[in-house]
């Protein structure tokens, strides 16, 4: 291989691969060190994923919402092609003029297209010229429905290959410091999520307290289930995280995010429902919620129990399985 044909060969291998490819120097670690953790860091490096632009956010659950769409529109527009496919049937060949006469409507059978007038449909045969009318709006549909469903099938195949997250992970390492992706890495995003500092009640402040596996103390039996589902699930959450509702300072039980759609869900369970006041103050605290932005199935999730029907983990899988992961 000439000297040529090397270097074009070397200039096609993105960043990541020739970074790979061969151990960094002593210079190039430094140099990298020194982004990532220098006073020169301020200036160089990203900004913190909290801080980003709107438009950084949008992209965050861009891969994981459209493509659940696109596929549910595709159903959709193959479901609605189906019901069209016998619209044809025992209808007779031809369009349907229609004729205003003062107040009134004549319509008209046109068997060819040099037949400009057409056969006059009696006003007892009136639901001849709805089936007409009816298959040439479905063969309208029908092409239009296929057209977009072409379409789409090729958007969706252009999902499935092309990742944009791709373009930032196959950086050097050195360049993706110095750049503000418009999606932070889920590592990178869920340790900075993790990392944000508040006070949590201390153990001894629990009495009969109960230790997730992780290490995390919870007050309650069910609450350990949760805590437990969720590290089951690696779902990053905070417990008893502080948060301002309406001049009130409340700690739900759980502040749960979900990594794809880098949404945070808060997660209360009402644990006593059988006992009349805690229920009624229950009603008080969920109508705080919902009138302060906290909207049930949108960011907050709810589980209750009473002592006759205690929390059943199948119920805590599934509030996870639909809005968590």
């Amino acid at each position: 291989m000439n000297t040529s044909q090397s270097q074009t060969k070397q200039h096609g291998m993105n960043e990541k691969e020739q970074a790979s490819n061969r151990s960094p120097s002593s210079k190039e670690s430094e140099i990298i060190n020194r982004l990532h953790s220098s006073k020169e860091s301020k200036i160089i490096n990203r900004s913190p994923f909290w801080k980003e632009s709107r438009i950084t956010n949008e992209f965050s659950s861009w891969k994981y919402t459209l493509m659940p769409q696109c596929l549910h529109r595709k159903k959709e527009l193959e479901e609605l092609i189906a019901s069209k496919e016998g619209s044809t049937v025992d209808v007779p060949a031809g369009t349907l003029r229609i004729s205003q006469n003062r107040r009134t409507y004549q319509f008209y059978l046109r068997s060819n297209p040099g037949d400009t007038e057409g056969k006059y449909i009696r006003r007892d045969n009136i639901e001849l010229a709805r089936r007409i009318a009816q298959r040439d709006y479905d063969i309208q549909i029908k092409k239009l429905a296929e057209k977009e469903l072409i379409l789409l099938d090729r958007y969706i195949d252009f999902l499935r290959e092309k990742d944009i997250d791709e373009i930032y992970d196959k950086l050097h390492p050195a360049r993706q410091a110095m750049i503000n992706p418009i999606r932070v890495p889920d590592e990178e995003f869920i340790n900075h999520w993790r990392n944000e500092s508040y006070s949590p009640l201390e153990a001894y402040e629990m009495p009969n307290s109960y230790c997730s596996y992780n290490g995390i103390y919870v007050r309650s039996k069910s609450e350990l289930l949760i805590a437990n589902m969720l590290e089951h699930y690696k779902i990053p959450y905070r417990y008893e995280y502080p948060i301002m509702v309406n001049g009130h300072s409340y700690r739900p039980d759980f502040m749960c995010l979900n990594v794809k759609k880098r949404k945070e869900y808060l997660w209360e369970h009402f644990g006593k429902m059988g006992d009349p006041d805690y229920a009624n103050k229950t009603v008080s605290k969920i109508n705080e919620y919902e009138q302060n932005g906290y909207t049930s199935g949108v960011n907050f999730i709810m589980t209750f129990e009473s002592y006759e029907h205690p929390l059943e983990s199948n119920i805590v899988a599934k509030e996870i399985l639909t809005y968590l992961l």
